[in-house]
């Protein structure tokens, strides 16, 4: 069995308040030049020496839209929100050396701390604990080392925040995206100031108060999104948004807040869009200047929404590509992304709500949707039936049914996390990997005396493993020969 592999993480500690240009910069010189292979931010909870922080979430979110700029290989740790108090840097490091001991960690410290670290808490014990990774700063050497003479522009936080507490223009020191989440989150007292365009996210009603819609209601107004009700046909799922991010909820009567918003988010079971939309018609809830996105990944908005669409800008698509279980687990969902498809108003509102929650985003047409919705289906809703598959035949070797799945989720999560470190057709393992004939032999003698029913499958899904395999490293000719026979599938007697 594999599992995730070993990797060399940089540590990118600091108050990230705000993060700034020089910070994605030197993140990015580190991902690029030190040998990591990812790069965390770890955003501080508490400030040692007490200094005034803006709140722990925004500050992460900020992080998270840095990280996004970076790409896969930067993620964001909320572990020192997990640890509470003050910030101490051998705690934090040692608290993600238990929790991940396959990683070597290694610390990004600027060339202005270097001299400074000698104070911090277990200073000594830091320092035989984790590497550094030293980066410069204007004005100031690494000195000897892996990246001797780099520097890195003199952006401070300080004078960003003295900036936009100001009113002056900071272009050019933040990204435009974390800009925009300043500027509607009212961070650093910040107000637009003349000649910038920040990114305005607009208000937000959303028809449907299952899990779907109640967790997006949550995600966007922690997000810094007005949103402006949640309604539903019962007035108990729309009181978990209210109770989680005090999204206003409503029942029965569409209530007239629905027209504050810009944007009217439908999220409904794909048979009631129509309906919904139908409804927001006759009871002329829509505005010419509102757009309206439903959340299916099935359907293109001309067609779900076509009743709606004269009435209103624009409408379009807006389908996450997450699996929604529990609104009440929604700060466990770090990274999405969503699935956007509509004429350009609708793409444009779309973009922005992606944008505030510091998601990702694809952009579709039409025609290509349920292609789309086909592949998400695929490696979702499919992969739950083929743990199903896997269960039965662990109970019918002998493994009690409580204990069955518990035993694969391990293995299943090892896959994924493959999956996101290696890609295709990298994560491939087992025996078609590896070769090895004999095992897939006695599982299909197995699979014919115990599960016959199961042929079909495993035969089929052979195939496609089988073209993984060859594309990760060839087979020898003889092997691969095999063991495409034994994958063929069986005709029918009399065919």
């Amino acid at each position: 069995m594999r599992y995730a592999l070993a990797m060399r993480i940089a540590l990118y500690g600091g108050s990230f308040n705000p993060p700034h240009l020089g910070h994605e910069l030197a993140a990015l010189y580190v991902l690029e030049t030190a040998g990591v292979d990812e790069l965390w931010l770890v955003p501080c909870f508490k400030h040692p020496f007490e200094k005034t922080l803006e709140p722990f979430e925004d500050r992460l979110a900020m992080c998270r839209l840095a990280a996004g700029a970076l790409g896969p290989r930067a993620r964001v740790t909320d572990i020192e929100r997990e640890l509470g108090g003050e910030s101490r840097t051998l705690r934090t490091v040692r608290a993600l050396q238990a929790r991940h001991p396959e990683h070597r960690f290694e610390l990004v410290i600027g060339a202005d701390l270097v001299a400074e670290t000698a104070t911090w808490y277990g200073a000594e014990e830091l320092q035989k604990t984790v590497p550094f990774i030293v980066v410069g700063r204007a004005g100031l050497r690494t000195g000897a080392g892996p990246r001797p003479g780099l520097e890195m522009p003199a952006v401070s936080s300080t004078e960003i925040r003295k900036a936009l507490g100001e009113g002056k223009p900071v272009n050019g020191l933040v990204s435009r995206a974390i800009l925009g989440y300043i500027r509607e989150r009212r961070l650093f007292r910040a107000e637009p100031t003349a000649g910038e365009s920040p990114v305005v996210f607009p208000v937000v009603f959303i028809m449907g108060a299952g899990v779907v819609g109640t967790t997006l209601a949550v995600r966007l107004a922690r997000a810094g999104v007005t949103v402006a009700g949640l309604h539903g046909r019962q007035v108990g799922p729309s009181g978990a948004a209210s109770e989680l991010a005090g999204v206003p909820a409503s029942s029965g009567e569409i209530p007239l807040a629905i027209s504050t918003a810009d944007v009217v988010i439908i999220a409904v079971r794909d048979d009631r869009i129509g309906e919904v939309a139908e409804r927001l018609v006759r009871e002329k809830r829509l505005r010419r200047e509102q757009v309206v996105l439903h959340t299916s990944g099935a359907h293109a908005s001309a067609q779900a929404l076509g009743i709606a669409r004269p009435h209103v800008a624009g409408v379009g698509t807006l389908h996450p590509l997450v699996s929604f279980a529990d609104p009440l687990i929604v700060e466990e969902m770090k990274t999405f992304a969503f699935a956007i498809e509509g004429d350009e108003p609708a793409r444009a509102a779309a973009g922005r709500l992606v944008l505030a929650l510091g998601a990702g985003a694809v952009f579709l047409t039409a025609e290509t949707l349920p292609l789309y919705h086909a592949g998400a289906v695929i490696a979702s809703n499919y992969v739950v039936a083929l743990a199903a598959a896997a269960e039965r035949l662990l109970v019918e070797a002998g493994v009690p049914q409580a204990q069955a799945l518990p035993a694969l989720i391990p293995l299943l999560s090892s896959v994924v996390e493959n999956l996101s470190q290696l890609g295709l057709p990298g994560a491939l393992t087992g025996p078609v990997a590896r070769g090895d004939v004999s095992s897939v032999e006695q599982h299909l003698r197995v699979l014919e005396e115990r599960a016959p029913e199961m042929l079909d499958l495993y035969r089929g899904l052979g195939r496609d493993v089988l073209r993984l395999a060859r594309e990760k490293s060839p087979l020898e000719p003889a092997t691969l020969a095999r063991l495409e026979a034994l994958f063929q599938p069986v005709k029918e007697s009399g065919q």
